[in-house]
């Protein structure tokens, strides 16, 4: 299927679409308020079938053009005199200037620019990796890249990689990578809410991440509405969770949000999230590290499959056991039996 397909198919399951091309051309992969982008576009069709005028074609095209035509299509569709009421229309309106923005991304990365690289298929490894673009496009149009993040990318690619621009998604200047976690399904992001300090790292030339523990692990105030992730915190990770959208998480039905987020809550001696997250779910939300380290899809795997080990581990943990297995070397030693 083509983007706008899945897109179409995105809205009738009420569930974000999982094809990159789609998450790119749609705005997904740079818009974190997830539902009220993904209820304009489940708009669409309920205009088509109040109107008799089927849209899919017309937004192929916007897709296929790219940039701000999306937005102008969607606008085009929205405004009729029957729509104009709908919530989703006004939040578009409303933060019309702010998605114009994420849709006019550089074409070509410049110098000095922060960018996660994706959609690649002879290096699936590094897809998700952050790096920063060392100079201008070489011949082939392929750009430099040295990698900062996550430490086995830096490690396996020293000397940095070329890439193409169509596989370089530019980061905002002084934002750290995050992820994104919505039931069971993961989205690269990125946020500013800790500052940055993954240029640190790179110029002392150290990969950030990999479950290390950091002097700067943010163990202060967080910013309103983050939540302090307590066991990733003794595994070396200083993480903390914020909701996208907490008003949604009580309508969510039973097993929605599986675990992936939940587990990031548990409490260190118990091994339970709180019940009330536990009942109702927490809905989509973004997940980045206190220092202000980048924070990979990667990571978020690795330290889910650890959690996993420790819920299989948890009833028959003795207080000793479990707080060797709440620190960074376990964590470490757990990651590299996997690997090999």
């Amino acid at each position: 299927m083509d983007p706008t397909n899945h897109l179409y198919a995105a809205c009738a399951s009420n569930e974000l679409p999982t094809d990159a091309a789609c998450l790119r051309a749609f705005f997904f992969d740079r818009c974190t308020d997830w539902q009220s982008l993904l209820g304009l576009y489940k708009g669409i069709p309920i205009i088509e079938r109040q109107t008799f005028k089927d849209h899919r074609e017309s937004i192929r095209r916007a897709a296929a053009a790219g940039g701000v035509e999306v937005l102008r299509c969607i606008a085009r569709i929205y405004e009729g005199p029957t729509t104009t009421s709908s919530g989703y229309w006004r939040w578009f309106q409303a933060h019309r200037r702010q998605l114009e923005a994420l849709a006019t991304p550089s074409q070509c990365p410049s110098a000095g620019s922060v960018v996660r690289l994706d959609g690649l298929g002879a290096a699936l490894e590094l897809n998700g990796a952050i790096g920063r673009v060392t100079g201008p496009a070489e011949e082939d149009g392929r750009l430099p890249v040295r990698l900062r993040s996550p430490a086995e990318a830096v490690a396996s690619r020293p000397a940095g990689v070329r890439v193409r621009p169509a596989n370089l998604t530019e980061l905002p200047a002084g934002a750290a990578a995050a992820v994104q976690l919505f039931g069971t399904r993961m989205y690269p992001a990125c946020t500013t809410a800790f500052g940055c300090r993954a240029d640190e790292d790179e110029a002392g030339g150290r990969g950030g991440g990999g479950g290390s523990s950091s002097s700067g692990s943010g163990g202060g105030l967080l910013p309103a509405g983050w939540q302090r992730c307590e066991v990733p915190a003794l595994l070396g990770l200083p993480l903390a969770l914020l909701q996208l959208a907490p008003e949604a998480s009580s309508c969510s039905p039973p097993g929605h949000n599986e675990s992936m987020a939940v587990l990031l809550l548990i409490d260190t001696v118990s091994g339970f999230a709180p019940a009330k997250v536990q009942l109702q779910g927490l809905g989509p939300v973004l997940v980045a590290r206190t220092d202000g380290r980048d924070f990979t899809a990667g990571e978020m795997w690795q330290l889910h499959d650890y959690n996993h080990h420790l819920m299989d581990c948890w009833p028959e943990f003795t207080d000793a056991r479990r707080r060797r297995a709440l620190t960074p070397d376990a964590f470490r030693a757990f990651t590299r039996s996997r690997a090999s």
